[in-house]
């Protein structure tokens, strides 16, 4: 893997985000790439891992109340009902772009 690429797909946006994973909330790196949003947590974390999910399984982003009541919180909505919650800076951004991102894959005819 390369900084341009993630899974042989190129990187669209990258930034620092948090991972609820139930009431804890894990640091790490949130990536979106043409076909995938990938979260990798940071190794200083008790809880170290990396998760990926298909633009294709992800039915919606909206919004939610981040940490300590600001906006900064979005939650990723999956095929099979489970939500994914994040932290991220530019909480709007980061829902253009993997709208953007779901559109030009649907246009492409590419597969995840």
């Amino acid at each position: 893997m390369n900084e341009d690429s993630l899974d042989g797909s190129p990187i669209l946006k990258t930034g620092n985000a948090n991972h609820f994973r139930g009431m804890l909330a894990v640091n790490g790196r949130l990536t979106l790439t043409g076909s995938h949003l990938t979260f990798r947590a940071n190794r200083l974390n008790l809880q170290v891992y990396e998760q990926s999910y298909p633009l294709k399984a992800v039915t919606a982003v909206e919004p939610r109340r981040g940490l300590a009541l600001i906006g900064d919180g979005m939650a990723v909505l999956l095929q099979e009902g489970h939500e994914e919650r994040f932290v991220v800076f530019g909480r709007g951004d980061w829902i253009r772009e993997i709208a953007a991102a779901q559109d030009a894959l649907a246009g492409s005819g590419a597969h995840a």
